[in-house]
């Protein structure tokens, strides 16, 4: 309730305002980052057509199991945050299926054994592994802070 200059009236529960449905600056940077992620994906498979190998001329080509999960994921994520970004309810499910599938596709990369050389591997640098493993980590959990994040978007009413 309010009274007739639109202020709330007394006695009157604050949280019963309806929640202004804007986007916030936070939702700009993660549709920029899933931009930068897709991009980054897009130059590592172009790469690896052309015939350039991270690991040296002797790692494995990565195998069509991976590019249909990587592709898959990245297509999902950026489903996900092009929802968000329109302030959509399902950007939640499909930033976690995207999330799912990012799992998925780092198990499958680290079954065709990349991004776990031994550091005294041919072609590896020093503290190789540990780059990778720190690099994965911080990788999930900023994907599991913007999974946090909508699903708090979601629970205030902003994402409908």
């Amino acid at each position: 309730m309010t009274d007739e200059s639109g202020s709330a009236a007394p006695g009157h529960d604050a949280e019963m305002a309806p929640i202004e449905r804007r986007r916030s600056v936070w939702v700009w940077v993660i549709l920029v980052y899933a931009g930068i992620a897709l991009l980054g994906g897009a130059l590592f498979a172009v790469g690896e057509f052309m015939g350039y190998r991270p690991g040296g001329e002797s790692a494995t080509p990565l195998s069509a199991m991976y590019y249909a999960v990587a592709v898959t994921s990245e297509v999902v994520y950026l489903i996900g945050a092009l929802a968000l970004f329109n302030l959509r309810a399902r950007a939640v499910p499909l930033l976690a299926l995207a999330l799912a599938l990012n799992v998925a596709d780092t198990l499958v990369l680290r079954s065709e054994g990349w991004g776990a050389l031994p550091d005294d591997a041919p072609g590896a640098e020093p503290g190789q592994q540990l780059a990778t493993a720190v690099g994965s980590a911080v990788g999930f959990l900023v994907f599991v802070a913007i999974l946090a994040y909508a699903g708090r978007l979601r629970r205030r009413g902003v994402l409908r």
